[in-house]
């Protein structure tokens, strides 16, 4: 459905991107890898401004998995999406980038940086600034 409605999904989307985002870590990886792949669709696809809170929150979770996922999906909006789309949300973005950048997990870790590179990209001033922010050995990891 993401495919064929665009941003019109949107608000299908923002119901359904907690309920995805449960569905993430569960020990079934039929079911896990599904959940996976839908929400790189549906961050492929839709559009919309709203989705990236609940985003954003989940690179906060408890669960490594969700996390790193989540951290994942952030650098396919940054690679994909207008900028314009995501400056509304762009400090919190920043931030949830920086503590996954110091997460205890490899791949959390290896989705900020990309997320990091992604922002470059995407907004050169902003990226810069973020990346003077880091420590040096942070900087050289980026």
């Amino acid at each position: 459905l993401a495919q064929w409605l665009g941003n019109a999904f949107a608000p299908i989307a923002h119901a359904l991107l907690p309920i995805i985002l449960k569905q993430i870590p569960v020990t079934i990886q039929v079911i896990s890898e599904a959940s996976h792949h839908c929400l790189k669709t549906l961050f492929r696809m839709t559009h919309s401004s709203r989705l990236l809170p609940p985003l954003i929150a989940g690179t906060k979770s408890k669960t490594a998995t969700i996390r790193s996922r989540c951290a994942e999906c952030l650098t396919l909006v940054l690679q994909r999406w207008a900028f314009a789309d995501v400056e509304k949300h762009a400090e919190a973005l920043e931030q949830a980038l920086v503590s996954g950048l110091q997460d205890a997990t490899a791949d959390m870790r290896a989705a900020a940086r990309k997320g990091v590179a992604a922002l470059g990209e995407a907004c050169p001033e902003r990226g810069q600034r973020l990346l003077r922010s880091l420590d040096a050995a942070t900087q050289k990891k980026v």
